[in-house]
Protein backbone atom coordinates (compact mmCIF):
# COMPACT_ATOMS: atom_id res chain seq x y z
CA UNK A 1 0.00 0.00 0.00
CA UNK A 2 2.69 2.39 0.99
CA UNK A 3 4.41 1.84 -2.30
CA UNK A 4 1.28 1.98 -4.38
CA UNK A 5 0.57 5.51 -3.08
CA UNK A 6 3.84 6.59 -3.71
CA UNK A 7 3.48 5.36 -7.08
CA UNK A 8 0.16 7.45 -7.53
CA UNK A 9 1.59 9.98 -6.21
CA UNK A 10 4.50 10.51 -8.43
CA UNK A 11 2.65 9.49 -11.81
CA UNK A 12 -0.05 11.88 -10.83
CA UNK A 13 2.46 14.76 -9.99
CA UNK A 14 3.97 14.30 -13.13
CA UNK A 15 0.75 14.11 -15.42
CA UNK A 16 -0.66 17.37 -13.63
CA UNK A 17 2.96 19.00 -14.13
CA UNK A 18 2.95 17.92 -17.86
CA UNK A 19 -0.56 18.80 -18.26
CA UNK A 20 -0.70 22.25 -17.21
CA UNK A 21 2.35 22.95 -19.02
CA UNK A 22 0.66 21.52 -22.24
CA UNK A 23 -2.41 23.24 -21.15
CA UNK A 24 -0.95 26.38 -22.08
CA UNK A 25 1.10 25.95 -25.33
CA UNK A 26 -2.59 24.81 -26.72
CA UNK A 27 -4.05 27.83 -26.22
CA UNK A 28 -0.63 30.32 -27.09
CA UNK A 29 0.09 27.86 -30.21
CA UNK A 30 -2.81 29.17 -32.30
CA UNK A 31 -2.36 32.98 -30.90
CA UNK A 32 1.11 32.17 -32.23
CA UNK A 33 0.09 31.03 -35.64
CA UNK A 34 -2.00 33.92 -35.95
CA UNK A 35 0.46 36.59 -35.43
CA UNK A 36 3.25 34.69 -37.67
CA UNK A 37 0.67 34.40 -40.68
CA UNK A 38 -2.29 36.04 -39.92
CA UNK A 39 -4.73 33.62 -41.38
CA UNK A 40 -7.47 31.22 -39.46
CA UNK A 41 -6.76 28.79 -42.38
CA UNK A 42 -3.35 28.29 -41.58
CA UNK A 43 -4.32 27.54 -37.71
CA UNK A 44 -7.23 24.88 -39.54
CA UNK A 45 -4.63 23.38 -41.30
CA UNK A 46 -2.11 23.03 -38.19
CA UNK A 47 -4.53 21.42 -35.53
CA UNK A 48 -5.69 19.20 -38.62
CA UNK A 49 -2.27 18.26 -39.74
CA UNK A 50 -1.17 17.34 -35.60
CA UNK A 51 -3.88 15.26 -35.66
CA UNK A 52 -3.03 12.76 -38.94
CA UNK A 53 -0.20 11.26 -37.17
CA UNK A 54 -1.77 10.02 -34.11
CA UNK A 55 -4.34 8.16 -36.44
CA UNK A 56 -1.50 6.88 -37.98
CA UNK A 57 0.48 5.83 -35.06
CA UNK A 58 -2.55 4.16 -32.59
CA UNK A 59 -2.20 1.01 -33.77
CA UNK A 60 1.41 0.33 -33.95
CA UNK A 61 1.20 2.31 -30.46
CA UNK A 62 -1.28 -0.43 -28.92
CA UNK A 63 0.92 -3.09 -30.28
CA UNK A 64 4.26 -1.80 -28.50
CA UNK A 65 3.23 -0.72 -25.85
CA UNK A 66 1.74 -4.39 -24.81
CA UNK A 67 5.39 -5.61 -25.12
CA UNK A 68 7.21 -2.50 -23.72
CA UNK A 69 7.99 -1.43 -20.09
CA UNK A 70 5.18 0.95 -19.85
CA UNK A 71 7.56 3.19 -17.29
CA UNK A 72 10.50 3.25 -19.64
CA UNK A 73 7.99 4.31 -22.46
CA UNK A 74 6.50 7.27 -20.57
CA UNK A 75 9.92 8.50 -19.23
CA UNK A 76 11.17 8.27 -22.89
CA UNK A 77 8.20 10.29 -24.35
CA UNK A 78 8.59 13.03 -21.61
CA UNK A 79 12.08 13.30 -22.11
CA UNK A 80 11.22 13.36 -26.64
CA UNK A 81 8.39 15.85 -25.63
CA UNK A 82 10.81 18.25 -23.66
CA UNK A 83 13.51 18.26 -25.84
CA UNK A 84 11.51 18.90 -29.13
CA UNK A 85 9.51 21.87 -27.09
CA UNK A 86 13.25 22.82 -26.03
CA UNK A 87 14.12 23.02 -29.75
CA UNK A 88 11.07 25.41 -30.45
CA UNK A 89 12.01 27.48 -27.67
CA UNK A 90 15.72 27.71 -28.95
CA UNK A 91 14.63 28.60 -32.90
CA UNK A 92 11.87 31.35 -31.50
CA UNK A 93 14.99 33.31 -29.61
CA UNK A 94 16.84 33.03 -32.93
CA UNK A 95 13.89 34.11 -34.85
CA UNK A 96 14.19 31.43 -37.24
CA UNK A 97 10.97 30.08 -36.33
CA UNK A 98 8.29 29.80 -39.07
CA UNK A 99 4.90 28.33 -39.78
CA UNK A 100 6.42 25.60 -41.60
CA UNK A 101 8.97 24.66 -38.82
CA UNK A 102 6.77 24.22 -36.52
CA UNK A 103 4.19 22.24 -38.18
CA UNK A 104 7.22 19.59 -38.65
CA UNK A 105 8.68 19.62 -35.41
CA UNK A 106 4.47 19.07 -34.71
CA UNK A 107 4.32 15.69 -36.26
CA UNK A 108 7.20 13.89 -34.22
CA UNK A 109 5.04 15.61 -30.92
CA UNK A 110 1.78 14.15 -32.13
CA UNK A 111 3.62 10.08 -32.35
CA UNK A 112 4.83 10.73 -29.25
CA UNK A 113 1.94 12.26 -27.26
CA UNK A 114 0.52 8.50 -28.92
CA UNK A 115 2.70 6.62 -27.52
CA UNK A 116 2.48 8.61 -24.70
CA UNK A 117 -1.20 8.17 -24.20
CA UNK A 118 -1.55 4.52 -24.83
CA UNK A 119 1.51 3.85 -21.86
CA UNK A 120 -0.41 5.84 -19.63
CA UNK A 121 -4.10 4.26 -19.58
CA UNK A 122 -2.84 1.01 -19.43
CA UNK A 123 0.01 1.97 -16.67
CA UNK A 124 -2.65 3.12 -13.99
CA UNK A 125 -3.85 -0.09 -13.03
CA UNK A 126 -0.84 -1.53 -13.04
CA UNK A 127 0.52 0.50 -10.27
CA UNK A 128 -2.43 0.80 -7.47
CA UNK A 129 -4.90 -1.36 -5.88
CA UNK A 130 -8.01 -2.76 -8.42
CA UNK A 131 -10.26 -1.58 -5.91
CA UNK A 132 -8.97 2.00 -5.46
CA UNK A 133 -8.93 2.26 -9.42
CA UNK A 134 -12.53 4.37 -9.44
CA UNK A 135 -10.95 6.88 -6.49
CA UNK A 136 -7.56 6.79 -8.67
CA UNK A 137 -9.39 8.00 -11.99
CA UNK A 138 -11.48 10.54 -10.30
CA UNK A 139 -8.70 12.07 -8.81
CA UNK A 140 -6.34 12.28 -11.75
CA UNK A 141 -9.67 13.78 -14.00
CA UNK A 142 -9.99 16.39 -11.10
CA UNK A 143 -6.17 17.18 -11.50
CA UNK A 144 -6.37 17.39 -15.27
CA UNK A 145 -9.36 19.75 -14.72
CA UNK A 146 -7.21 21.92 -12.76
CA UNK A 147 -4.62 22.03 -15.71
CA UNK A 148 -7.40 22.98 -18.35
CA UNK A 149 -9.18 25.49 -15.80
CA UNK A 150 -5.80 27.17 -15.02
CA UNK A 151 -4.21 27.05 -18.12
CA UNK A 152 -5.87 29.64 -20.47
CA UNK A 153 -5.70 32.09 -17.82
CA UNK A 154 -1.83 31.46 -17.30
CA UNK A 155 -1.35 31.08 -21.34
CA UNK A 156 -3.00 34.73 -22.15
CA UNK A 157 -0.85 36.64 -19.44
CA UNK A 158 2.36 34.51 -20.37
CA UNK A 159 1.60 35.13 -24.32
CA UNK A 160 0.80 38.72 -23.57
CA UNK A 161 3.33 39.72 -21.40
CA UNK A 162 6.51 37.26 -22.36
CA UNK A 163 5.37 35.64 -25.95
CA UNK A 164 5.73 32.38 -26.92
CA UNK A 165 9.27 31.55 -25.75
CA UNK A 166 9.06 31.53 -22.28
CA UNK A 167 5.83 29.42 -22.80
CA UNK A 168 7.63 26.91 -24.60
CA UNK A 169 10.74 26.79 -22.39
CA UNK A 170 8.38 26.00 -19.56
CA UNK A 171 5.99 23.57 -21.11
CA UNK A 172 9.25 21.75 -22.26
CA UNK A 173 10.49 22.08 -17.72
CA UNK A 174 6.96 20.63 -17.43
CA UNK A 175 7.91 17.17 -19.44
CA UNK A 176 11.05 16.93 -18.04
CA UNK A 177 10.07 17.27 -14.27
CA UNK A 178 7.28 14.89 -15.55
CA UNK A 179 10.04 12.21 -16.99
CA UNK A 180 12.19 12.78 -13.36
CA UNK A 181 9.23 12.14 -11.57
CA UNK A 182 8.20 8.90 -13.46
CA UNK A 183 12.15 7.84 -12.90
CA UNK A 184 11.26 7.23 -8.96
CA UNK A 185 7.87 5.15 -9.78
CA UNK A 186 8.71 1.45 -8.53
CA UNK A 187 7.13 -1.20 -11.01
CA UNK A 188 8.49 -4.60 -12.57
CA UNK A 189 7.45 -5.32 -16.01
CA UNK A 190 6.46 -8.70 -16.89
CA UNK A 191 7.93 -9.22 -20.40
CA UNK A 192 6.24 -10.97 -23.18
CA UNK A 193 7.31 -13.66 -24.58
CA UNK A 194 10.01 -12.71 -27.12
CA UNK A 195 9.18 -12.90 -30.80
CA UNK A 196 11.42 -13.89 -33.38
CA UNK A 197 10.34 -12.78 -36.47
CA UNK A 198 9.14 -10.45 -39.31
CA UNK A 199 8.57 -6.62 -37.41
CA UNK A 200 5.18 -6.10 -40.14
CA UNK A 201 4.11 -9.95 -39.27
CA UNK A 202 3.95 -9.32 -35.04
CA UNK A 203 2.14 -6.33 -35.94
CA UNK A 204 -0.69 -7.77 -38.31
CA UNK A 205 -0.01 -10.85 -35.33
CA UNK A 206 -0.76 -8.68 -32.34
CA UNK A 207 -3.84 -6.62 -33.77
CA UNK A 208 -5.31 -9.51 -35.10
CA UNK A 209 -4.97 -11.30 -31.59
CA UNK A 210 -6.17 -7.45 -29.91
CA UNK A 211 -9.21 -7.29 -32.36
CA UNK A 212 -10.03 -11.00 -32.00
CA UNK A 213 -10.00 -10.52 -27.92
CA UNK A 214 -12.18 -7.48 -28.08
CA UNK A 215 -14.97 -9.73 -30.11
CA UNK A 216 -14.91 -12.63 -27.94
CA UNK A 217 -16.25 -10.35 -25.12
CA UNK A 218 -19.86 -8.74 -26.01
CA UNK A 219 -19.62 -6.39 -22.79
CA UNK A 220 -15.84 -5.15 -24.84
CA UNK A 221 -17.63 -4.37 -27.83
CA UNK A 222 -20.82 -2.47 -26.65
CA UNK A 223 -18.16 -0.48 -24.49
CA UNK A 224 -16.17 0.31 -27.27
CA UNK A 225 -18.70 1.38 -29.85
CA UNK A 226 -20.55 3.24 -26.71
CA UNK A 227 -17.54 4.93 -25.53
CA UNK A 228 -15.11 4.92 -28.34
CA UNK A 229 -17.72 5.89 -31.12
CA UNK A 230 -21.49 6.99 -29.81
CA UNK A 231 -20.46 9.22 -26.88
CA UNK A 232 -17.76 10.71 -28.85
CA UNK A 233 -19.77 11.50 -31.59
CA UNK A 234 -22.42 13.36 -29.77
CA UNK A 235 -20.89 15.07 -26.50
CA UNK A 236 -17.60 15.80 -28.67
CA UNK A 237 -19.49 18.25 -30.99
CA UNK A 238 -22.25 19.31 -28.77
CA UNK A 239 -19.19 20.70 -26.47
CA UNK A 240 -17.08 22.07 -29.19
CA UNK A 241 -19.21 23.07 -32.32
CA UNK A 242 -22.99 23.57 -30.80
CA UNK A 243 -22.54 25.18 -27.12
CA UNK A 244 -20.42 28.32 -29.26
CA UNK A 245 -22.37 28.26 -31.87
CA UNK A 246 -25.66 28.94 -29.90
CA UNK A 247 -23.70 30.84 -27.37
CA UNK A 248 -22.53 33.48 -30.02
CA UNK A 249 -25.06 33.35 -32.98
CA UNK A 250 -28.07 32.10 -31.19
CA UNK A 251 -28.50 33.43 -27.84
CA UNK A 252 -26.21 36.80 -28.62
CA UNK A 253 -23.84 36.29 -25.76
CA UNK A 254 -20.49 37.79 -25.72
CA UNK A 255 -16.78 36.41 -25.65
CA UNK A 256 -16.88 37.07 -21.95
CA UNK A 257 -19.64 35.30 -21.41
CA UNK A 258 -18.82 32.56 -23.54
CA UNK A 259 -15.91 32.29 -21.46
CA UNK A 260 -17.84 32.23 -18.18
CA UNK A 261 -19.96 29.09 -19.54
CA UNK A 262 -16.95 27.26 -20.33
CA UNK A 263 -15.27 27.88 -16.81
CA UNK A 264 -18.74 26.82 -15.46
CA UNK A 265 -18.80 23.55 -17.51
CA UNK A 266 -15.07 22.63 -16.58
CA UNK A 267 -16.22 23.70 -12.70
CA UNK A 268 -18.63 20.96 -13.22
CA UNK A 269 -16.54 18.44 -14.64
CA UNK A 270 -14.04 19.31 -11.48
CA UNK A 271 -16.99 18.98 -8.86
CA UNK A 272 -18.33 15.17 -9.97
CA UNK A 273 -14.81 14.29 -9.88
CA UNK A 274 -14.03 15.42 -6.31
CA UNK A 275 -17.56 13.66 -5.49
CA UNK A 276 -16.86 10.57 -7.26
CA UNK A 277 -13.28 10.00 -5.39
CA UNK A 278 -15.24 10.26 -1.93
CA UNK A 279 -18.17 7.74 -3.22
CA UNK A 280 -16.10 5.26 -4.84
CA UNK A 281 -16.50 2.55 -2.61
CA UNK A 282 -19.56 3.39 -1.68
CA UNK A 283 -21.69 3.58 -5.05
CA UNK A 284 -21.36 0.59 -7.80
CA UNK A 285 -20.22 1.69 -10.94
CA UNK A 286 -22.96 0.49 -12.73
CA UNK A 287 -25.05 2.68 -10.66
CA UNK A 288 -22.83 6.06 -11.25
CA UNK A 289 -23.11 5.17 -14.75
CA UNK A 290 -26.65 5.07 -14.99
CA UNK A 291 -26.97 8.00 -13.13
CA UNK A 292 -24.45 10.21 -15.21
CA UNK A 293 -25.82 8.96 -18.27
CA UNK A 294 -29.57 9.80 -17.43
CA UNK A 295 -29.33 12.56 -15.70
CA UNK A 296 -26.65 14.13 -18.65
CA UNK A 297 -28.99 13.18 -21.50
CA UNK A 298 -32.10 15.13 -19.18
CA UNK A 299 -29.29 18.11 -18.83
CA UNK A 300 -28.93 18.33 -22.35
CA UNK A 301 -32.95 18.10 -23.25
CA UNK A 302 -33.29 21.23 -21.01
CA UNK A 303 -30.79 22.94 -22.60
CA UNK A 304 -32.52 22.15 -26.09
CA UNK A 305 -35.82 23.80 -24.30
CA UNK A 306 -34.51 26.88 -23.29
CA UNK A 307 -33.11 27.64 -26.86
CA UNK A 308 -36.13 27.07 -28.13
CA UNK A 309 -37.25 30.50 -29.90
CA UNK A 310 -40.85 30.70 -27.35
CA UNK A 311 -38.62 30.27 -24.74
CA UNK A 312 -35.20 32.51 -25.15
CA UNK A 313 -37.33 35.10 -26.76
CA UNK A 314 -39.88 35.17 -23.61
CA UNK A 315 -40.39 38.25 -21.65
CA UNK A 316 -40.41 35.95 -18.52
CA UNK A 317 -36.45 36.06 -19.03
CA UNK A 318 -34.26 38.81 -18.38
CA UNK A 319 -30.92 38.49 -20.82
CA UNK A 320 -28.84 37.62 -17.56
CA UNK A 321 -31.65 35.03 -15.97
CA UNK A 322 -30.84 32.95 -19.83
CA UNK A 323 -27.81 33.43 -19.32
CA UNK A 324 -28.19 31.59 -15.90
CA UNK A 325 -30.40 28.77 -16.70
CA UNK A 326 -27.67 28.11 -19.63
CA UNK A 327 -24.99 28.19 -17.51
CA UNK A 328 -27.03 25.80 -14.80
CA UNK A 329 -27.57 23.23 -17.59
CA UNK A 330 -24.14 23.19 -18.82
CA UNK A 331 -22.50 22.48 -15.50
CA UNK A 332 -24.83 19.28 -14.81
CA UNK A 333 -24.26 18.59 -18.39
CA UNK A 334 -20.35 18.19 -17.71
CA UNK A 335 -20.97 17.13 -14.14
CA UNK A 336 -22.93 13.83 -14.83
CA UNK A 337 -20.99 13.59 -17.87
CA UNK A 338 -17.84 12.75 -15.64
CA UNK A 339 -20.18 10.03 -13.98
CA UNK A 340 -20.22 8.71 -17.22
CA UNK A 341 -16.95 8.11 -18.44
CA UNK A 342 -14.78 7.69 -14.48
CA UNK A 343 -16.44 4.39 -14.08
CA UNK A 344 -16.39 3.40 -17.90
CA UNK A 345 -13.02 4.21 -18.08
CA UNK A 346 -12.17 2.52 -14.48
CA UNK A 347 -14.32 -0.84 -15.42
CA UNK A 348 -12.26 -1.24 -18.98
CA UNK A 349 -9.01 -0.71 -17.12
CA UNK A 350 -9.68 -3.61 -14.60
CA UNK A 351 -11.80 -6.00 -17.52
CA UNK A 352 -9.04 -5.75 -19.77
CA UNK A 353 -6.54 -8.41 -19.51
CA UNK A 354 -2.90 -6.68 -18.92
CA UNK A 355 -1.28 -7.58 -22.10
CA UNK A 356 -3.95 -6.10 -24.06
CA UNK A 357 -4.47 -2.68 -22.22
CA UNK A 358 -2.35 -1.02 -24.92
CA UNK A 359 -3.70 -2.53 -27.51
CA UNK A 360 -7.70 -1.99 -26.49
CA UNK A 361 -7.03 1.68 -25.00
CA UNK A 362 -5.28 2.57 -28.81
CA UNK A 363 -8.30 1.38 -30.47
CA UNK A 364 -10.68 3.63 -28.36
CA UNK A 365 -8.46 6.54 -29.17
CA UNK A 366 -8.45 5.54 -32.34
CA UNK A 367 -11.84 5.29 -32.62
CA UNK A 368 -12.77 8.48 -30.72
CA UNK A 369 -9.80 10.69 -33.13
CA UNK A 370 -11.54 9.11 -36.35
CA UNK A 371 -15.29 9.25 -34.91
CA UNK A 372 -14.88 13.17 -33.10
CA UNK A 373 -14.02 15.49 -36.20
CA UNK A 374 -17.01 13.26 -38.73
CA UNK A 375 -19.29 14.60 -35.62
CA UNK A 376 -18.19 17.67 -35.39
CA UNK A 377 -17.99 18.65 -39.33
CA UNK A 378 -21.50 16.59 -39.53
CA UNK A 379 -22.92 18.82 -36.83
CA UNK A 380 -21.10 22.02 -37.94
CA UNK A 381 -22.91 21.52 -41.57
CA UNK A 382 -26.08 20.49 -40.05
CA UNK A 383 -26.19 23.87 -38.00
CA UNK A 384 -25.88 25.43 -41.77
CA UNK A 385 -28.87 23.24 -42.72
CA UNK A 386 -31.31 22.71 -39.61
CA UNK A 387 -32.77 25.12 -36.63
CA UNK A 388 -31.03 25.17 -34.22
CA UNK A 389 -33.72 24.08 -31.53
CA UNK A 390 -34.51 21.55 -33.68
CA UNK A 391 -31.38 19.90 -34.16
CA UNK A 392 -30.96 20.22 -30.35
CA UNK A 393 -34.07 18.26 -29.85
CA UNK A 394 -33.36 15.37 -31.92
CA UNK A 395 -30.04 15.26 -30.01
CA UNK A 396 -31.38 15.36 -26.95
CA UNK A 397 -34.05 12.43 -27.28
CA UNK A 398 -31.77 10.43 -29.65
CA UNK A 399 -29.01 10.14 -27.12
CA UNK A 400 -31.56 9.81 -24.40
CA UNK A 401 -32.76 6.59 -26.27
CA UNK A 402 -29.44 5.35 -26.63
CA UNK A 403 -28.72 5.60 -23.16
CA UNK A 404 -31.19 3.76 -21.91
CA UNK A 405 -31.22 0.92 -24.17
CA UNK A 406 -27.09 0.33 -23.43
CA UNK A 407 -27.83 0.74 -19.82
CA UNK A 408 -30.00 -1.77 -20.11
CA UNK A 409 -27.36 -4.38 -22.01
CA UNK A 410 -24.25 -2.92 -20.42
CA UNK A 411 -22.78 -4.83 -17.22
CA UNK A 412 -20.14 -2.69 -15.12
CA UNK A 413 -19.88 -5.07 -12.28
Amino acid sequence: NHFMKRNFTLFLSGRFVSLLGTSIQQIAIPLFILQLTGSGTMMGLFLMFSAIPSLIFLPFAGVIGDRVNNKTAMIICDFLSGGIILLMAYLTHLQLITFELLLILQIPMAVNASFFGVATSSFLPQIIERKSIVKANSIKSALYNIAMIAGPSIAGVLFGFAGIEIIFILNACSFILSGISEIFIQYKHVKPEPFRGNVLKLFISQTREGLAYIKSDQQLVLLLLFGGVILNFLIAPFVGVIVPYVSRQVLSFSATQFGLLESIASVGILSSSILIAFLARKIKNKRLFSIGIIAQSIALILYSVIVFPSVRNSALLSPWMLFFLIAVCLFFYRFFNSLVSIPLMSYLQLKVKESMLSRFFSLLTLFKDITVPIGMALFGFLLDKVQTHILLAIISLSGLAISIVFIRRIDLK
